[in-house]
């Protein structure tokens, strides 16, 4: 397992806004895995940032070290 720093932007306003901590985790499934046991896939779809580059497949393995950004797309209207 890796250890990543893991901040998740913009989350549901029952919660404090953000959340950054380390973790141990293999991969970015891993990951999603955990942003979709604490919101409903519904309500949070994200983008997925590796090191300052945005993920175009969740099939990624982390490294240790590796910085993760989650945040969620915005829409306008």
């Amino acid at each position: 397992m890796a250890r990543v720093s893991l901040r998740i932007i913009g989350l549901p306003k029952d919660s404090e806004g953000s959340e950054e901590t380390d973790i141990a985790v293999d991969d970015i499934l891993g990951i999603i895995q955990r942003i979709e046991y604490a919101y409903p896939r519904d309500y949070y779809r994200y983008i997925i940032f590796v090191n300052g580059i945005r993920l175009e497949e969740e099939s990624i393995v982390l490294k240790d070290g590796d910085k993760v950004v989650v945040t969620p797309v915005m829409t306008g209207g």
